[in-house]
């Protein structure tokens, strides 16, 4: 053997005992699901998934790769839930010519569907793991009307309706809306958790909200300002940019200032960092011992609120819990988006986002949707 081929043997090994970003990138085993996607959801079982195109709502099954249009709708907004046994899907769609915006649930069994919620806006809505009842923020008031106010309301679900809506917190402002939004079940049922930002001499305070269902107990997470606030813009200072409930519902990872945060539930402990990444998406692992996040391939801090994402390189990481252990996994060119893992090794994503403009917005015309394979055994 020549002293070439030796050489090019020994770094081989090196790089598959390293565990080198290349060797994964060979070994992720990407897999093309859909294209001209909006939107997608993966079940909680991990078994289907339900994702939005410009002919409508489809189902997908990733057992026997039959699909299935359940309904013809059209302008649905990119935010959806499940209910924790499979039967009950949320989503909001948009009126065109008002600009209002509702909830509405429709029944997987025999694909009804039902309008619960309407309102001038929805920022964000959860069902909660068994499906009985709806938790959602609306908005009212206009900032030209004076102030604009937002509320966390929930209510039971019977017979296709809300029955007893509750107003568990609220928030209101004259300047500007209140950024108060993502409200979360924690998979046990036992709280909901969103996330807002107070104002006050001191500036502005990003934070999560811990509540219980019935409007007692609230906790704030507020974490640590960064050391420094000239390397990110305040958009991404001020920011929790992302965050993921463990499926034990005892912990919650967040990204904020440039790094990975871990709190646990119902603590008064304040937040530890764990990494410094910037994370633009988080999610755990099933068995809840690690973590996959994405951070931008050239080192940028996340998109501004509002603004729409770019088609930039995206990493893909791994990384324990407490932080200890982490893996480069592989860069996507065409970027990585709603970031879902709910079984095994296999993760869903959204990639190349192409967007086309409307009336007085932009919305997401289609993107491909990928399932790949985290290409190591896991904790």
């Amino acid at each position: 053997m020549s002293e070439g081929a030796r050489l090019f043997r020994f770094l081989l090994a090196w790089l598959l005992v390293a565990g080198n970003p290349l060797c994964f990138w060979v070994s992720s085993n990407k897999q093309l699901i859909a294209e001209g996607v909006q939107d997608f959801s993966l079940s909680p079982d991990g078994e289907q998934v339900i994702f939005f195109t410009r002919q409508g709502l489809k189902k997908l099954s990733l057992k026997t790769g039959e699909q299935s249009l359940i309904l013809p709708l059209t302008a649905i907004a990119p935010v959806s839930c499940w209910s924790l046994n499979n039967r009950w899907f949320a989503f909001k769609r948009i009126n065109l010519k008002s600009q209002n915006e509702e909830i509405c649930l429709t029944d997987l069994q025999d694909n009804r569907l039902y309008h619960l919620v309407k309102a001038r806006r929805i920022c964000g809505f959860a069902l909660s793991p068994d499906g009985s009842r709806l938790a959602w923020i609306e908005e009212e008031g206009k900032i030209h009307e004076g102030k604009v106010k937002r509320s966390l309301v929930i209510g039971a679900l019977k017979g296709g309706k809300i029955v007893n809506p509750k107003v568990l917190y609220f928030e209101e402002r004259h300047e500007l809306p209140p950024e108060l939004d993502d409200v979360r079940w924690t998979p046990d049922g036992q709280f909901l958790i969103f996330r807002s930002r107070s104002f006050s001499s001191d500036g502005q305070i990003p934070r999560l909200g811990i509540i219980r269902p019935d409007g007692t107990g609230l906790l704030w997470i507020v974490p640590e300002p960064p050391p420094s606030r000239k390397s990110f813009p305040m958009h991404a200072t001020f920011s929790i940019y992302s965050w993921a409930i463990s499926p034990d519902s005892k912990s919650i990872a967040f990204g904020f200032g440039g790094d990975i945060w871990l709190c646990q539930i119902g603590s008064k402990k304040k937040p530890s960092r764990i990494a410094s990444y910037t994370a633009i998406e988080l999610c755990w692992s099933p068995n809840g011992e690690s973590l996959l996040f994405v951070a931008s391939g050239a080192k940028a801090p996340p998109p501004a609120p509002g603004s729409l994402p770019s088609n930039t390189p995206h990493e893909l990481h791994w990384l324990s819990k407490d932080g200890q252990k982490h893996r480069f996994l592989w860069e996507e060119v065409k970027g990585i988006y709603r970031l879902q893992w709910r079984k095994g090794n296999e993760i869903f994503y959204l990639s190349d986002l192409q967007w086309r403009r409307g009336n007085n917005f932009f919305y997401l015309n289609g993107s491909s949707l990928w399932k790949a394979t985290v290409p190591f055994p896991l904790p």
